[in-house]
């Protein structure tokens, strides 16, 4: 398990479902994020569109969980994502989204 200090604090980071998450010392979580460098650089201070691009992966995989979405077809998916963050191409959009629903146990279309 990687562990990130900053400012006298210590954060653990931990895959959940397909999406890296920072665990504090209370056991509280942040996230989602996209890769671990993303959450390296939010402890860090910095920003980053990959935050919002996996917490809109996370959305879409939570609807799909509660049955009030339909799975969409992958790549499709990917390629809407990729014209919204066009810092990610749609095929890294696309692995991680396949990432996510096979974590979550989700039919990948």
């Amino acid at each position: 398990m990687r562990v990130i200090k900053s400012n006298g604090r210590e954060w653990k980071i931990v895959l959940l479902q397909g999406a890296y998450h920072l665990q504090d010392d209370t056991g509280a979580l942040t996230g989602p994020f996209f890769s671990v460098g993303q959450a390296t650089e939010w402890v860090k201070g910095y920003v980053s569109h990959d935050a919002d691009l996996m917490a809109e992966i996370c959305a879409h995989a939570d609807k799909v969980e509660e049955g009030t979405a339909q799975s969409r077809a992958g790549s499709s998916l990917a390629t809407d994502l990729a014209a919204r963050f066009s810092h990610r191409t749609a095929s890294e959009i696309e692995d991680k989204l396949k990432e996510v629903w096979r974590a979550r146990r989700l039919r990948w279309d």
